[in-house]
């Protein structure tokens, strides 16, 4: 599915679905059954997500399906343009010599080879598992 900004509903529907964005933001108000978001193309994309939005996002968890421990997922696809921030967390630049990640995120900071790819995943306080591609994230964070 493509990301329009202009459309009042995007609902992915049963299934493994892919939002694929475009460059600038993206608004997940009006989105539901997504289980990946691809920002992946020539341009700078920055990505905010809240675990809010993403409970409403995921929908009907599809991905449980590939990966079966029950909790809900959600994959964050993007290249090295792109930014993303969860629950408040830069997670290109992160300080863990600070505070580290706040709001209820949890990491190991390990890279995990899932879905097809390398990822670092993420645990919101809502128990959702984010599971975002490894260059996108500072996985050696000060």
């Amino acid at each position: 599915l493509q990301y329009d900004a202009a459309d009042l509903v995007i609902d992915g529907g049963s299934g493994v679905d892919t939002l694929l964005g475009a460059s600038g933001s993206i608004d997940l108000s009006n989105v539901s059954n997504i289980e990946a978001i691809d920002t992946t193309d020539a341009s700078p994309t920055a990505l905010d997500l809240n675990s809010a939005d993403l409970f409403n996002v995921v929908g009907d968890n599809a991905l449980n399906e590939l990966l079966n421990d029950g909790a809900k997922k959600i994959i964050i696809n993007g290249d090295t343009t792109d930014t993303v921030t969860l629950d408040g967390n830069t997670l290109w630049n992160i300080d863990t010599n600070g505070n580290g990640l706040i709001n209820g995120l949890s990491s190991t900071y390990a890279e995990e080879n899932v879905f097809g790819g390398t990822y670092v995943k993420f645990t919101t306080s809502a128990g959702i598992d984010v599971y975002v591609h490894a260059n996108l994230v500072d996985d050696t964070p000060t």
